[in-house]
């Protein structure tokens, strides 16, 4: 009986039918940890997984009977049953009813009254919201140097220190929004006795102050001119 290696996350230390040992990498398996992500697997060709090899689960990694429910499908699990029995399942299936059911494949389900304890091993990566704008960003950054290849023929380890670099730009942006929403949403320092930005009605009211007391100066210095300081008549002579 062989193992789909689909159903198993990567990195399980697996046994082929020839005796071989590899990390599940992807699509594929890998001689080393270190070459685990590195977006160039071996092919499986005609080996198939006769074994995996797990670590124990460890105390703080079960999971309370009260929350059996919430465990997403996907994830890694580790089932141990009343009788003792254990299965290193992946989880497909949790319905809500009491005795909460784990259906992992199409022939086999585990009754929750049945199990001792539940151990949960992988629970699986929630989508990347910026994955997308981190991908434009990242071949729009590509796209402005000169290069051999197109972005799409580029394997990850071109592709990944772009994306790097647009996710680091990404962070910046939004420290930088962030900051700037945080200094338009003080209150405003002369109405409200506030320290953020000036707001738009005191800033009109400000702007024509100023535009008042410029237009004033400008007709004292010209009364100046025409008037003596001293008595107030017409300089240059009297009546």
């Amino acid at each position: 009986m062989s193992i789909d290696p689909n159903t198993l996350p990567d990195g399980t230390v697996v046994e082929t039918n020839n005796g071989a040992l590899f990390f599940k990498d992807g699509d594929g398996r890998q001689f080393s940890r270190l070459e685990l992500g590195d977006g160039c697997p071996f092919e499986w060709d005609d080996r198939t997984i006769v074994r995996t090899y797990t670590p124990d689960p460890t105390p703080d990694q079960e999971v309370p009977r009260d929350e059996w429910a919430n465990i997403k499908p996907g994830s890694r699990v580790r089932i141990v049953e009343v009788d003792g029995d254990e299965h290193t399942v992946t989880v497909d299936y949790v319905s809500p009813a009491a005795d909460v059911v784990w259906l992992y494949d199409e022939d086999h389900d585990y009754d929750g009254a049945k199990i001792a304890r539940v151990y949960l091993l992988d629970a699986p990566t929630p989508p990347d919201p910026d994955a997308e704008a981190v991908e434009v960003m990242a071949r729009a950054a590509y796209d402005t140097l000169p290069h051999a290849l197109p972005w799409d023929d580029r394997g990850d380890m071109i592709r990944d220190p772009y994306r790097r670099e647009a996710r680091a730009v990404l962070v910046a942006l939004r420290e930088h929004t962030a900051a700037l929403k945080v200094m338009l949403a003080d209150a405003c320092w002369r109405c409200s006795d506030g320290d953020g930005a000036t707001c738009d009605p005191c800033l009109s009211e400000l702007v024509a102050a100023a535009e008042r007391d410029a237009e004033a100066r400008t007709v004292m210095t010209h009364l100046r001119g025409m008037f003596d300081p001293m008595t107030g008549r017409p300089a240059g002579g009297g009546w």
